[in-house]
């Protein structure tokens, strides 16, 4: 991304300007899109390869070992897609990589990925994500307009990152801080917004939140705020119910609520028969009203008052 690369952003008055913008926002357009379609496909093959190791016939400590196994065959097939990457992902922007290459880590590099991190063991997401979006994009250097070296790749790598995490203005300031190049910010803006969409509007959480929800634990999307999607039934249920017989008499159940302060916090209460079958409920106030009646319906039983 070198300081004398010219393009349709800074104004430097070529002719046929604006045509030539017109096609690197189709470009971006483009772009967001295969970066969002791969940012849907990645976060999918990484739970896939998850449910897969779950359905394994042998324990779980041997997960690791099997995700460990597939890198082994990847980086000895293609010792580019191992590592951190920055080196590959400076190549790449560079333009200093060849086809094979390209292809190589953008496949590799995908497939190994997934499986390690379904596999259960610890690995990142933010440098594997640049790099296969680098790779992403030099592909489509190969198709949409010539845009000065690093174009492309810089674009998709700020789509892939804000696409697969949800966070857009991040892939957009991560890109920038890497080139210190202020025209970018459109063509970036464009197409991380785009993947971001594409993602949104395709997978129901990302891939940050789908472990998360796997393990009991829903989060609501930043635009919606919905309670009872992030409240489970045991945290509002009451555990501790107090039931009443049918056959009590009013004056053991005026002994009873006077006697007991845990029950001034229940206002419902079912009717228990002889079976231990539903026989009706009674709200605290009917209980209240019936257990304070004359005396003469002191030894009438419960059922006569439960609806």
């Amino acid at each position: 991304m070198g300081a004398d690369r010219r393009t349709p952003w800074s104004g430097d008055g070529s002719v046929g300007i604006w045509g030539h913008t017109f096609d690197i926002v189709l470009g971006c357009v483009l772009a967001g899109l295969l970066a969002g379609a791969l940012s849907a496909a990645l976060t999918q093959a990484v739970y896939a390869a998850e449910d897969a190791f779950q359905h394994l016939p042998i324990h779980w400590m041997w997960w690791p070992a099997i995700g460990g196994l597939v890198i082994g065959v990847g980086g000895w097939m293609f010792p580019q897609a191992l590592g951190v990457g920055y080196d590959v992902i400076g190549d790449l922007l560079r333009g200093d990589v060849g086809g094979r290459v390209i292809l190589g880590v953008l496949i590799v590099k995908s497939v190994i990925w997934s499986v390690s991190l379904g596999s259960g063991t610890s690995g990142g997401v933010l440098a594997p994500l640049l790099m296969m979006g680098a790779a992403l994009g030099a592909v489509e250097a190969w198709l949409l307009p010539a845009e000065g070296l690093g174009f492309w790749p810089l674009v998709s790598m700020g789509a892939i990152l804000g696409g697969t995490m949800r966070s857009p203005l991040t892939g957009v300031v991560f890109a920038l801080e890497l080139t210190k190049d202020i025209n970018m910010v459109l063509p970036l803006l464009l197409a991380v917004t785009i993947a971001h969409g594409f993602t949104v509007l395709t997978l129901r959480r990302s891939i940050l939140t789908e472990k998360i929800a796997r393990r009991g634990y829903h989060l609501s999307r930043e635009y919606a705020i919905d309670p009872l999607e992030i409240l489970f039934v045991r945290e509002v249920m009451r555990t501790s119910v107090a039931a009443v017989p049918a056959d009590a008499p009013y004056d053991t159940l005026r002994h009873s609520l006077h006697g007991d302060s845990s029950c001034g916090r229940q206002r419902l209460y079912p009717v228990i028969g002889d079976a231990h079958e539903l026989v009706g409920v009674v709200t605290r106030g009917d209980l209240q009203a019936v257990a304070d009646a004359a005396p003469e319906n002191a030894a009438a039983p419960l059922a006569a008052a439960a609806p």
